[in-house]
């Protein structure tokens, strides 16, 4: 599984710690093996929550799992103004190996997500049900829209932003194999990496980390928005998942310990 990982563990304002074995992250499930199918078994997970598109489901199929719902509500349109797309590995190549402002594509996708997105909205539904918990949210490299989606997670149980940019920035650790995987195993993406090297340009392996990899920048753009668009936290959790002060203090005290 890529980049899979317990949300549980941090520590909230109030001193309290997020429950280990409720909120589940990670990338695309297509590669999963029959021990990995065991073990996500053996987590009782109930619900996945997949915010990729169509295009890449065909690409990175998720497979049938027992006892286990999978719920796809795409969280970002992956087609940019100038119409690149990051649907397939090739697509996203093509973007982030040949275009230069890549690095600000992506920044401005983070801004756009917090605010308004149908995905998340869901996920909160999840979070108010504990019936319908412990969930997996995820995307294709389990760190861009999922990222958001546990930051939010994280926000609603109290945690501090700091410790939010630790778990985001923690993708980078999870992912560092599957770079060196790619190169190896991906013939498009060895003549990319060769062309760009004897044409000159800057080492290709950084444009791969803004693939598999985070930057603390990407984080902070989503939160530049929230604080654009609200007071507060808090004020963000209540206007775009529709809580009150008690919503918000019952769920801390389900989830939190």
């Amino acid at each position: 599984m890529i980049n899979f990982r317990d949300l549980g563990g941090y520590k909230s304002i109030d001193g309290r710690k997020v429950k280990y074995g409720i909120f589940f992250r990670s990338g695309h499930l297509s590669d999963l093996s029959v021990e990995e199918k065991e073990y996500l078994k053996k987590l009782k997970i109930k619900n996945i929550l997949d915010y990729r598109t169509e295009e890449e489901i065909r690409c990175y199929p998720t497979p049938e799992l027992d006892n286990i719902t999978n719920i796809r509500i795409t969280a970002m349109d992956m087609t940019t103004k100038n119409g690149l797309k990051f649907g397939s590995v090739e697509d996203m190549i093509k973007t982030f190996l040949y275009v230069e402002n890549s690095f600000q594509i992506l920044k401005e996708n983070y801004y756009n997500l917090p605010i308004n997105n149908p995905s998340y909205k869901k996920l909160v539904e999840f979070i108010k049900n504990p019936e319908m918990l412990p969930i997996l949210n995820h995307c294709t490299a389990g760190k861009d829209r999922t990222g958001v989606g546990c930051a939010i997670i994280l926000m609603l149980l109290g945690v501090s932003r700091e410790d939010i940019v630790k778990d985001y920035l923690k993708s980078n650790d999870y992912t560092n194999e599957s770079i060196k995987e790619f190169l190896e195993n991906n013939p498009y993406a060895k003549d990319a990496f060769f062309k760009i090297k004897n044409d000159g340009y800057e080492l290709p392996i950084e444009k791969l980390n803004y693939i598999f990899g985070v930057n603390e920048d990407y984080i902070n753009a989503s939160f530049q928005r929230i604080d654009e668009e609200y007071q507060s936290t808090e004020d963000f959790l209540k206007g775009e998942f529709n809580l009150t002060e008690r919503d918000i203090k019952d769920l801390r005290g389900k989830y939190l310990e």
